[in-house]
């Protein structure tokens, strides 16, 4: 029997519950994706010639992706960006980007996705412990 997550929650995770996360957050990510991706080709396809087509495809573009980030959201997690996920750990986030095989970067609230660390780099203490850099 596979993990229970609960929804509609916001989290402090340990990098090792955000780990545990990730396959899920992945898969929803995945998913919109490859939705986006195709509405991406249709909206290159018809962009100068139908105004109203390009109009639509963009409507349902922006709405699978605020879908997304509801998605994520409901699991505890923020969706930060586009296939972008920051996961509170109590001191800053540790940051997962869309298609990276592994969580492995952390940034301070402070800071943003260009200053991620790897998480190697950082102490892990439990959440709510300051980190030292």
């Amino acid at each position: 029997m596979g993990n229970v997550f609960e929804l509609n929650k916001k989290r402090i995770f340990s990098l090792d519950d955000a780990r545990d996360l990730l396959p899920v957050i992945r898969r929803v990510t995945d998913e919109a994706n490859l939705k986006v991706k195709g509405l991406l080709s249709l909206l290159d396809a018809v962009r100068e010639r139908d105004t109203e087509k390009a109009k639509e495809l963009e409507t349902k573009i922006n709405k699978h992706v605020e879908e997304w980030q509801t998605k994520i959201e409901k699991l505890g997690a923020e969706g930060k960006g586009l296939w972008l996920v920051d996961f509170d750990c109590g001191t800053g986030y540790y940051c997962w980007k869309f298609p990276e095989d592994r969580l492995e970067h952390y940034h301070s609230y402070t800071e943003g996705f260009q200053a991620r660390v790897r998480t190697t780099e950082i102490h892990n203490p439990a959440p709510g412990v300051p980190l030292d850099h």
